[in-house]
């Protein structure tokens, strides 16, 4: 092949490449922004082939053939171009109104050329030329042409103009996409400069259209590797990447497409995962409702809501939204223990109690079924009379802090404020003989606690009563605390400070 034929052999091998954009566009058909990509394939393959036609042609009527052919795509081709890079650097849309200026005037241009030689708005005159390689239509301009070339670059200044934006703005992914836009949109306006400026030759190969083709070749590589068909840049960078919430998209066979930085701080392994390999813990995360990570060395609470699908990606994808819960679940963790817990003692309180006792009676860990413990501060009425209400107080938390401290090594138990000066207990794991024994010793413990108030020493003594309910029995919680509260008032009857077992007599 000589240097003679090599304008042909690059018009043959761009429309090959026209070809492919057309077939890449059509296999993303149900992307968010396809619909630019589907156009631009289109209008450059008509700009291209008709190039072909009017460097091969024989005769003038073929040689304009051509050129009709290329102009129902090339006036399109900038224009679409601009909508498409103010969509994908989240510039907001444009009215009706400015869409329609936008395209009149390449509308203008298409009626103008097909309806010559009835009317020279256009072109004046057009003349057949050729050196045996390759052949031009050579036209003498009309005013409407030159309207064409001022809006054509009106255009192409606002196009660059994005792109400038994005380049030199505060975005880092907005400025690494808009490298090879700028690349590609610039090329075309040097070599169409550079035909313009050139000598005055009858025969001229115009390089423009092989530049078009790699400024849609460099538009094809930013979509492709910077997903701009897939998901809007800006957005996703502005409003997902800055997402408090982790947010992971994956594919219908679990392979990892993307994550946002929320999620990539939560789950480090992701910073190295690729796109399409297989995502580390993601069966933890589609199995549980709520997952516990270590965060910059805190523990924190996610709620991972439920997998939604994704519908506008061909190959199909789902996404899972991860939300920090931890201050949620610490406040109603504050908020049960509020619920639960008296003010006064720090222990559970008798709603509290009897709920958390129903639980354990009902689980029977062992055979010697459950025993029940009241106990009740002698004298209490006293107490208050004598010293006040702030000195009763004082000795129901002296009181509960010891029951606390007595009760650690107790697991299947529970106890809580019964009501007023009684406390009541629960066990499940100790014989008859064991609960006297604790109760005694504690009673005794409390007897000897030397307390004082307002330098003035307040004897204090309890009584408890204990009841005892086996499998066979099956005593509800109720009639144990009840039978307890007997035995207990026995012990007072007996002149307090005692313990008194309940017996089916009483």
């Amino acid at each position: 092949m000589g240097l003679a034929e090599f304008p042909v052999v690059v018009s043959f091998l761009s429309i090959f490449i026209s070809i492919g954009m057309i077939l890449y566009s059509l296999k993303y058909r149900k992307a968010e922004n396809s619909y630019f990509f589907i156009f631009l394939s289109l209008q450059l393959f008509l700009y291209l082939f008709g190039y072909l036609l009017e460097l091969t042609s024989v005769n003038v009527s073929e040689a304009f053939y051509g050129v009709r052919m290329q102009y129902m795509g090339f006036p399109f081709i900038l224009p679409n171009s601009y909508l498409f890079l103010r969509d994908i650097f989240g510039h907001q849309k444009i009215s009706k109104a400015q869409t329609t200026l936008l395209f009149i005037f390449p509308l203008i241009t298409v009626i103008s050329m097909q309806t010559y030689p009835f009317q020279k708005f256009f072109y004046e005159n057009v003349q057949y030329v050729s050196n045996t390689i390759i052949a031009n239509a050579q036209i003498t301009p009309g005013p409407l042409y030159h309207i064409h070339v001022v809006y054509q670059y009106c255009v192409t200044v606002c196009i660059l103009g994005l792109v400038f934006e994005a380049f030199f703005g505060d975005n880092p992914l907005m400025k690494k996409q808009s490298v090879p836009l700028l690349i590609g949109f610039f090329l075309p306006i040097v070599t169409s400069v550079a035909y313009v400026v050139a000598e005055n030759e009858a025969v001229r190969f115009d390089y423009t259209p092989l530049a078009t083709i790699v400024s849609i070749v460099m538009l094809v590589y930013s979509a492709n590797n910077h997903n701009l068909l897939q998901v809007m840049p800006f957005v996703k960078d502005q409003v997902i990447d800055t997402m408090a919430d982790g947010f992971i998209v994956f594919d219908t066979k679990q392979h990892y497409i993307d994550a946002n930085a929320a999620a990539k701080r939560i789950f480090p392994e992701l910073y190295q995962v690729n796109h399409g390999e297989v995502i580390p813990r993601l069966e933890q995360l589609l199995t549980n409702k709520q997952i516990i990570v270590t965060v910059d060395g805190m523990d924190c609470i996610y709620e991972v809501s439920q997998i939604q699908e994704i519908t506008s990606f061909k190959q199909g994808g789902y996404y899972i939204v991860l939300h920090d819960i931890t201050e949620k679940a610490q406040l109603l963790e504050e908020l049960h223990t509020q619920a639960s817990m008296d003010y006064l003692t720090d222990i559970y309180n008798r709603r509290a109690f009897f709920e958390k006792a129903e639980v354990l009676s009902q689980r029977n860990y062992h055979q010697k079924g459950n025993i029940a413990l009241l106990l009740d501060i002698d004298n209490f009425k006293q107490i208050n009379d004598r010293y006040g209400h702030p000195c009763g107080d004082k000795v129901l938390q002296v009181l509960s802090y010891e029951i606390r401290q007595n009760m650690q090594d107790f697991q299947h138990a529970v106890f809580g404020r019964y009501g007023g000066e009684e406390f009541s207990f629960l066990f499940t794991s100790i014989s008859i003989e064991q609960a006297e024994t604790i109760a005694d010793a504690f009673r005794q413990k409390i007897s000897e606690i030397e307390f004082t108030w307002i330098n003035q020493k307040v004897g204090v003594t309890v009584s408890i009563g204990i009841s005892v309910s086996t499998k066979e029995m099956d005593t509800s919680l109720e009639d144990l605390l009840l039978q307890a509260d007997i035995a207990l008032y026995e012990a007072k009857k007996k002149g307090r400070n005692q313990v008194c077992l309940y017996k089916n007599t009483q």
